[in-house]
This record gives C-alpha cells, sequence and structure tokens, in this order.
C-alpha cells in the first residue's frame, strides 16, 4: 500500500496530482499539501498522527488568537484568557483537534483575519493591513470554500464602516486588496470556480439549498442542537442558560438600553459576522454537522461570556471586579462539563464505538476482506481495518466477480459502501449468481459500510 491518500511510493511529493485529485474533488487544495507533504517523509508508513500532527500544530497557534482577540474585545488580559480556556477545553474545540480534516486550519484562518479587522478598526489602514488581508484571504480560501461567508460580512461591516466615515481611499484599497485576493485564488486553483458556481455537487447543493426551504426548521433544530451539545452543555441546559440571562437583561427596561450602549462597534462586528455565517451555514450546507460550525464557536463563547460579565456587573455593583470574572468563567466551566456528561465522555469524532466493531471483527482476522465501493472517498472509514486482516482488497462491484474467481479463499469479509449500495441486495445478487459463495451472516454496520461474512 502507498503512504498517502493520493498514491504509492513514486508520488512522493508529486504537488500535480494533489491539485489534479482536488480538481475531481469538492474541496481547495492547501489542507491536503500539508498531508501529502507529512505523508511523503514516510514512505509506506499508514499513521493517524500524519492526520492529527497539523491540527495538534494550529492548537496553540487557535489559543493565542484567541486570547488576543479576547484583549481587544474584552480590554482585559484576565477575561481574555479565561474566555480562551473556556473555549480551549470545550468539546467543540476538542472535537475539532481531533477531527481529522481541514477545520482546524479554517479556524486559524477565521480568527487571523477576526484579529486583523479587530486591530485595525480604529487605526488608519497602512500597507501592513492590505498586505495581510491579502495573504489571509488567499489563505482562506484555499483551506475551505466557506471561509469566503467569513471574509464577506467582515468585509461588508468594515466597508460600511469606510462608506459612513467617507473612506474612499480606503474604499478604494479595499475593492483592489480582495479583487487581487479572488484572481490569485482562482490563479492558484482555477477548479474552484467550478466548484463554486459550476458543475461540482457541493457548489450545486449550496445553490439548490439557498433557494429551498425544504427541512429548513430541521436544519435550524439540528445545528442549535449542535452548538448547544458541544458548546452549552446540552439543549436543556442551553435553554435555562438564555433564558436565566434574558429575565436578567430585559427584567428591566433600562437594563437593555444601557447594555446596548456599551457594547463596542468591534464586538457588533464580530456579533453581525456570527450571525450572518451561521444563517447561511444552516441554510447551505450539505450535513447538519458540528464541523461547519466550528470556526466560529469561539464567537458564540466569548460573546455569551461578555453578555453574561456585563449582566453581573450591573447586578452586583458592589461585587469587586475579580469576584464578577471568577464568576462567570465557574458559570461556563461548568457548561463545558455538562457538554461532556451529555456526550457520554466520547467526542463524537473520536469513534470510540468503532473499537468495539474492530474487536468484533476481529475473530475473522485470518480471513480476506474486501471492500465493494462506487464513491472512492469512502474507503477513508475503514483504514484502521487493515491490521485487521490477512488480506485487504478494494474492488468496484462490476469487477468482484472476475477478481474473486481467480482467488482461492473460502470465506470472506464482505464490506458494502452504503453510500452507493444497498448492501443486503448486493449480498443476495451475489449468493444467487452461481459464483462460490453459498452462504452469508450480517456482521454489522461500520463507518461507510454493511459488513458480512461470505462462506462456501
Amino acid at each position: 500500500m502507498g503512504f498517502s491518500p493520493w498514491g504509492g511510493v513514486s508520488q512522493a511529493f508529486d504537488y500535480a496530482n494533489v491539485w489534479a485529485q482536488q480538481k475531481a474533488d469538492v474541496h481547495p487544495p492547501f489542507y491536503y499539501v500539508i498531508i501529502h507533504t507529512i505523508c511523503s517523509f514516510f514512505p509506506g508508513v499508514f499513521s493517524k498522527w500524519f492526520g492529527l500532527i497539523p491540527n495538534l500544530f494550529c492548537l496553540p497557534v487557535i489559543d493565542i488568537l484567541l486570547y488576543q482577540i479576547g484583549k481587544i474585545l474584552f480590554g482585559s488580559r484576565a477575561r481574555a484568557l479565561m474566555a480562551a480556556m473556556i473555549y480551549g477545553f470545550g468539546a467543540m474545540m476538542m472535537n475539532m483537534i481531533i477531527f481529522i480534516r481541514m477545520y482546524a486550519f479554517l479556524t486559524v484562518a477565521v480568527l487571523a483575519l477576526v484579529l486583523l479587522f479587530l486591530w485595525y478598526f480604529e487605526r488608519e489602514k497602512d500597507r501592513r493591513f492590505w498586505l495581510y488581508l491579502y495573504l489571509i484571504s488567499v489563505i482562506g480560501t484555499l483551506i475551505q470554500y466557506y471561509f469566503l461567508i467569513v471574509l464577506f460580512f467582515l468585509c461588508l461591516f468594515q466597508g460600511i464602516v469606510f462608506l459612513w466615515r467617507r473612506k474612499w481611499k480606503d474604499v478604494l484599497c479595499f475593492l483592489l486588496t480582495l479583487t487581487a485576493a479572488g484572481v490569485s485564488s482562482v490563479l492558484i486553483f482555477p477548479a474552484m470556480l467550478d466548484h463554486i458556481f459550476g458543475s461540482g455537487y457541493r457548489g450545486q447543493e449550496a445553490w439548490d439549498n439557498i433557494v429551498s426551504v425544504d427541512n429548513l426548521a430541521e436544519r435550524i433544530v439540528g445545528n442549535v442542537g449542535w452548538m448547544a451539545r458541544e458548546l452549552f452543555g446540552g439543549r436543556v441546559v442551553m435553554v435555562l442558560f438564555f433564558l436565566a440571562m434574558g429575565v436578567l437583561l430585559f427584567g428591566r427596561k433600562g437594563r437593555f438600553k444601557r447594555i446596548l450602549k456599551e457594547i463596542s462597534p468591534q464586538e457588533y462586528m464580530v456579533l453581525c459576522m456570527t450571525v450572518c455565517y451561521l444563517a447561511v451555514i444552516i441554510k447551505i450546507a450539505p450535513f447538519r454537522a458540528d464541523r461547519y460550525i466550528m470556526c466560529v464557536g469561539w464567537c458564540l463563547i466569548f460573546l455569551s461570556m461578555d453578555l453574561l460579565h456585563r449582566l453581573l456587573c450591573l447586578l452586583k455593583k458592589d461585587w469587586k471586579y475579580e469576584k464578577i470574572c471568577v464568576l462567570g468563567f465557574l458559570v461556563f466551566l461548568g457548561l463545558n462539563v455538562s457538554s461532556m456528561i451529555v456526550l457520554k465522555g466520547e467526542l463524537p469524532f473520536s469513534y470510540l464505538t468503532n473499537r468495539e466493531l474492530r474487536e468484533q471483527l476481529s475473530q475473522y482476522k485470518d480471513s480476506m476482506a474486501v471492500y465493494i465501493y462506487e464513491d472512492s472517498w469512502t474507503l477513508c472509514n475503514h483504514y484502521e481495518d487493515l491490521p485487521l486482516f490477512q488480506k485487504y482488497m478494494f474492488v468496484n462491484y462490476k469487477e468482484f466477480p472476475e477478481i474473486m474467481e481467480a482467488r482461492k479463499e473460502t470465506g470472506i469479509v464482505l464490506y458494502v459502501s452504503t453510500s452507493s449500495y444497498e448492501g443486503d441486495a448486493i449480498v443476495d445478487e451475489i449468493l444467487s449468481s452461481g459464483q462460490r459463495w453459498k452462504e452469508a451472516e450480517f456482521l454489522c454496520t461500520y463507518g461507510m459500510a454493511n459488513v458480512y461474512y461470505l462462506w462456501e
């Protein structure tokens, strides 16, 4: 077996192949360049750490960026540190770090962009601002197309501020910088236009979802459910938490107006970006999944912590500042603990339940495993099965009879990809086709496949 998802040892550092593979896929290439580079140093080796190491590298970068953003939003190092710690020890953050996809890098790009806008919000825009905006825009776009949603709403807010303040030179530089970033991104990876606006199936799904109102309520409930479970201690706890904050906030009309006046324009910018991003994601995302929320999950925590802090300051005027900070920290720490209780101590992307299934399949370790697939991306759900069996083979269903006729195994473990086929129908067809397989037993549903044992 080769060392990377894109081929064998001969393809080490072959970035043209990465570009070709991502052109056929629906994602930009930046993350896959990193994974391919790491794998190229270890030919013939398969390890989950090749995917986890980039995420672990992102972890301290995310923490530093969170702290810097917190200092600007809260005007306090202590509160910034507390907010960064709360999100850092939260279920969503930990789940993101163990998820071998590009979402940790997407979060870094979003945080860097937000920090840039916050840092320069009241400052004169110099050459470094435009350079950083260009670089972050290009890199973020090449990480994940959803970065463009964050970029659009942040730029829209900042652009309105420019127009309001009659910063015509900044408006012109803004347009030129973003145009240059867009052109550069397309020149680096031309396939993105087809992915977003053309025949890319994710792009088509997104445009179809924009004009469709089907399942909108279900989409909202599903995404709010993820936020509740991983950020606010579960649905019941989240409802009680925000209900209590609402009672305290609207209990007195003057209290609500006072808090609104104290909120800074920078906080309104982050709030608008977060709300608008979530509204778009809920509408266009192909799945109701936490992965699409991860890059703005920190915003929800930071803004909620700030609101609670302001409420406590109004309610407990005789309390010391440090006491209010610690109380707010303990409340959100309790929400983190509640989230882990709701998740039963198991992060969704840890796949701990798969261990039990692998143990169940280990009794067939002396057999050969055959994976019938059509969409090859489903194979990655079963890479860890490789050490279980004496032999392992991936075949297209059309090639299955011919390939198996030449082999001598009397029993095989058969994986049937559920993304393309009905497992029971495939097995029935194999048993009735006159091939040597006469009996079949359903073992389990695992990853993206139904698993059976076939014997003569």
